[in-house]
């Protein structure tokens, strides 16, 4: 991933790991530099966004890219009915929100469960947890949480290749931070609607409340988060069309409007995105 800042440019790799798939017992071990298994949306690399921005909730906490850090994951699949795996792992703390200057190691993990509802239909439930060092008070050696839950109900028509199709997710956030001014909670809710063989539409809303009651002051600044003051209720509200003939490349319109119910300050955004991938692919998360 590269970013620009001025006249600056950072290069970082998002993933390159080790992933162990035939241990014993049917364990699972990935060593390296990967994405955390939080939730639905801070795990994606950013092709894979369902918007063309992160919903506030989660890049309010997480920042707008991907959730991605260094150390070990293991997996476990449960003597259950029905699919059900349980990830922990333990980092070094470098990735946002966590303070990687720290000697204090970040963790967490995800329990996930999936049903078969229909022929052509699937719903999954899944819980999240990390934590490590706050990176708002770097150097002081304070801790944060973030708890999440999540719910994505999939349904696909087995009556043609590439026929229609929708997927629903509905995912919520509470970090609970060991300083903090306020009680910080968030939520999106989005669906997909596959209406030709290339063709989606996608509505999406969401908040954010930093759990203040006002703007901050001068001394807050350092609450900012990617051009959206984290003052009471933040709503966001999209729409889109994307074309995607193959799961290489896409095509995407879409309009989305920001609301700030503190300070009244609203932000309405004509966004167009084009997505190409170059070389061979993992799939996708489900």
């Amino acid at each position: 991933a590269e970013e620009g800042h001025g006249s600056d440019m950072v290069v970082d790799v998002e993933e390159t790991y080790v992933d162990g798939q035939s241990l014993p017992g049917g364990l699972g071990l990935k060593l390296g530099k990967f994405a955390l298994p939080f939730g639905k949306h801070a795990p994606l690399h950013m092709h894979q966004y369902p918007f063309a921005d992160a919903p506030v909730a989660v890049s309010s906490i997480f920042g707008d890219h991907l959730l991605s850090d260094t150390g070990a994951l293991g997996a476990v699949t449960m003597p259950f009915p029905w699919y059900s795996d349980v990830q922990v792992y333990a980092v070094d703390g470098g990735a946002m929100p966590f303070d990687g200057t720290s000697k204090s190691v970040a963790a967490g993990g995800r329990f996930v469960n999936l049903w078969d509802l229909t022929e052509d239909s699937t719903v999954e439930l899944s819980g999240s947890y990390t934590q490590g060092p706050d990176a708002r008070h770097p150097g002081e050696n304070l801790k944060m949480g973030v708890y999440g839950a999540d719910l994505t109900w999939k349904w696909v028509s087995s009556a043609r290749t590439r026929g229609p199709a929708l997927n629903v997710t509905l995912e919520a956030l509470w970090p609970d931070y060991e300083e903090s001014e306020g009680t910080p909670q968030g939520w999106y809710a989005l669906a997909q609607y596959r209406f030709h063989r290339n063709w989606w539409a996608g509505v999406a809303t969401g908040q954010y409340d930093s759990g203040l009651e006002g703007p901050h002051d001068e001394e807050d600044e350092d609450h900012e988060d990617h051009g959206h003051e984290m003052t009471g209720d933040l709503w966001e509200y999209k729409f889109n069309l994307t074309f995607a003939p193959s799961e290489f490349s896409s095509l995407r319109a879409e309009v989305v409007y920001y609301q700030d119910e503190i300070t009244n300050e609203d932000d309405l955004r004509f966004i167009v995105q084009a997505n190409f991938t170059i070389g061979s692919h993992p799939a996708h998360l489900y």
